[in-house]
């Protein structure tokens, strides 16, 4: 269900009694163009490459926790400004397609992508063959990635595979460059702001990307959780990878999974919102929606971000703010 956002003058108190609250990140939020954070060191690795369907195949039958058999396809590496790479996967099950997203470690040797998991594992690589031009190349992939919900998934290509290469589908500019790189999530605050004056308003700190505890505050404020809901915060945020070759917008849960989005400055003059659209419909959650509008601020100084997102919840009558603070 797809709902529209809307930003109220609380966003900025909120976002100020979080900077505040237990935090030695006490400076006031500066606007986004009187920050400038040094481009990440290896942002000129960065690249994308777009991959026609069916031509990378898992090399064995996968089967899902359901145990009808998945027919799976790599459709895309993002080698992103952060050092990650994010695979996207396109599933077809029963003639359904959907879109599945995991991102790894990634480090470049000459022409050769090495991925690993957060424990230094090698889990493969991707060669890139420079004797083609920037945007189209060819790539080589050997690579072994866990798929949540479907397990060790394993691409192979016998010979190598002509890619389209994709590198600043954003424009750089100073806050562009200041949002693209691999985040790691400090803490969050959710707010909720209800129409009944005579009802209190709520919120909740969270010194961590534990999604879960707001499941709590809203159950116990009347918020209403369908069961579906609750199975989306049952997640941990572990980091959020921003890029400018897809404009991929993507978070990365401790367990493994990651929803995605595509995203893009609201207005390319002042640059203080982006607005997300959600790759897939299972992605997102209750105070994470398709075609949300996001507040952008970068504190003045302190190499961080942080993210406003204000959501309308029209049938619980109130207005869910989440903050989330990035370092």
């Amino acid at each position: 269900m797809k709902k529209n956002f809307l930003y109220f003058g609380m966003a900025a108190c909120v976002a100020m009694c979080m900077l505040s609250c237990g935090s030695d990140d006490s400076d006031s939020p500066a606007t986004p163009s009187q920050t400038v954070i040094a481009e990440p060191t290896h942002a000129k690795d960065a690249v994308a490459f777009v991959i026609p369907k069916d031509k990378v195949t898992s090399t064995q039958t996968v089967t899902n926790e359901e145990g009808q058999e998945v027919n799976v396809c790599l459709t895309s590496v993002d080698i992103t400004e952060g050092q990650k790479a994010v695979f996207e996967l396109t599933t077809e099950t029963e003639g359904k397609t959907k879109l599945k997203y995991v991102a790894y470690n990634c480090e470049l040797t000459g022409n050769v992508y090495t991925v690993k998991d957060n424990n230094g594992k090698v889990l493969g690589t991707i060669e890139k063959d420079v004797t083609r031009g920037s945007s189209s190349v060819s790539i080589s992939i050997s690579v072994k990635i866990n798929v949540p919900g479907l397990g060790e998934v394993e691409f192979v290509t016998d010979d190598p595979v002509v890619v389209q290469a994709v590198v600043d589908a954003i424009v750089k500019t100073v806050n562009t460059i200041n949002l693209c790189r691999n985040w790691n999530i400090q803490r969050m605050k959710l707010t909720l702001v209800f129409d009944d004056k005579n009802k209190a308003d709520a919120s909740r700190l969270e010194n961590s990307g534990s999604l879960s505890n707001f499941i709590e505050l809203a159950e116990n404020n009347g918020v209403n959780l369908t069961d579906n809901d609750k199975k989306h915060l049952q997640k941990t945020i572990s980091s959020v990878d921003i890029d400018k070759n897809l404009a991929l917008f993507t978070i990365n849960y401790n367990n493994g999974e990651s929803d995605a989005a595509n995203w893009e400055w609201v207005n390319n003059t002042n640059e203080q919102q982006i607005r997300i659209k959600l790759k897939d419909g299972d992605m997102g959650n209750k105070f994470l929606k398709d075609n949300s509008v996001i507040e952008v601020q970068f504190p003045e100084g302190q190499n961080m971000c942080i993210l406003i997102l204000s959501t309308r919840l029209e049938e619980d009558k109130c207005t869910a703010s989440l903050m989330i603070n990035l370092k």
